[in-house]
């Protein structure tokens, strides 16, 4: 459908098309998956399928929101694989929108980290992820697996509000000590069930 859906060709000459995407996507059994029903489907064969939807199109511009949400991290590290190396043959550009921090060095060239709306810092991601410059992007670092503060932290936003009250700072504190915990123990999960 993607196929017709941008081209007027023959429904034959777009199955073919189709499955040679799929192909292409590293789909394994490309022609059960063409006749397949989504929910037949992995959730990480659902997302190849998808991507080869969208590349079928012939954009120019890739937006992957979230691709890997959802998936064990082996799934995960093949899909941005496939993506990196889909986009190189096909030349075109990817805007790789996450959530997981961790995937940023395999996934982008540079990045653009948003907070309340904003993009309030762009960085090459090797620079990003060494020394990162808003306290937004500080407190995600320091969120990351093996990179526990070693005693509370104080508040890394409080350079932003007019008055940094106490509760506010303790509040804060909560909110990045539950986000370290929740990347931990995302990690954990993942690193263990590999």
């Amino acid at each position: 459908e993607a196929i017709l859906a941008h081209r007027p060709i023959p429904k034959r000459e777009a199955l073919r098309e189709a499955l040679e995407w799929l192909r292409r996507a590293e789909i394994p059994d490309a022609e059960r998956c063409l006749r397949a029903f989504p929910h037949e489907l992995s959730g990480g064969l659902k997302q190849r399928a998808m991507i080869a939807m969208a590349l079928a199109a012939r954009p120019k511009l890739i937006i992957a929101d979230e691709p890997t949400t959802a998936l064990d991290v082996v799934t995960q590290a093949a899909v941005i694989r496939l993506l990196r190396r889909l986009q190189r043959e096909a030349g075109l550009a990817m805007l790789f929108i996450t959530h997981d921090m961790a995937l940023l060095p395999e996934a982008a060239d540079r990045v653009a980290l948003m907070y309340a709306g904003e993009i309030v810092e762009t960085a090459p991601v090797e620079a990003f992820l060494r020394a990162p410059k808003h306290p937004y992007a500080r407190a995600l670092r320091a969120a990351l697996p093996g990179r526990a503060p070693a005693s509370r932290p104080a508040c890394s936003f409080a350079r932003f509000r007019p008055v940094a009250t106490t509760e506010k700072k303790e509040l804060c504190w909560r909110l990045s000590y539950s986000l370290h915990f929740l990347w931990w123990s995302r990690f954990w999960l993942s690193s263990s069930c590999a």
